[in-house]
């Protein structure tokens, strides 16, 4: 449960910046210390990824029976963003998760979230943990399964250190709003 709701908290600071943002193919964006590139953008959806070495670093004062409840390849956060409820519920998305070489590692269809309303689009989240430890760099095909739109992002673990700082504040920032909010 805690391996749940540690990410599931993390995606919510994706959330909480607005709509999802549409990414020119070969962008690239930071994410928890890792890189992440655009390869396709024909859904309306963004990533993030926690490696497990960056929850391990986050789990700082925590004991090993916590620390084992870690997903070893990380946890993807998916952000999805559609028109209408029905094609926004991650029940309408299918992730597909392959290596570089287009192995694949991980196929997974979406739990049935009910999405909120924001900024004129139904948005929702998902989580995707990998429960085979992410050596190298890996792809993830996004696929909006209603409209048969998808996108794709390769991840590449733990190659942008100077930007675990600025989303460590960023994070806190949004646990803070959320303290708020709920008081």
């Amino acid at each position: 449960m805690k391996k749940l709701s540690f990410c599931l908290l993390a995606g919510l600071v994706i959330s909480l910046f607005g709509q999802v943002t549409t990414r020119s193919i070969g962008s690239k964006y930071a994410t928890y210390g890792s890189t992440i590139e655009v390869l396709a953008n024909g859904s309306r959806s963004e990533i993030a990824y926690k490696s497990f070495e960056y929850m391990l670093a986050d789990l700082k004062d925590k004991t090993d029976g916590e620390i084992t409840k870690l997903p070893p390849g990380g946890c993807i956060l998916v952000n999805i963003s559609d028109e209408t409820i029905k094609s926004a519920n991650t029940k309408q998305w299918k992730y597909i998760v392959q290596s570089l070489d287009g192995k694949e590692i991980l196929r997974q269809q979406g739990t049935d979230y009910i999405p909120n309303y924001l900024d004129h689009f139904w948005q929702n989240i998902n989580v995707i943990f990998l429960k085979e430890t992410q050596q190298t760099n890996f792809k993830i095909y996004i696929i909006n399964t209603f409209s048969n739109n998808k996108s794709a992002f390769a991840v590449y673990p733990n190659q942008n250190q100077t930007a675990i700082d600025s989303l460590d504040l960023l994070y806190n920032a949004a646990l803070n709003s959320l303290k708020v909010l709920s008081q």
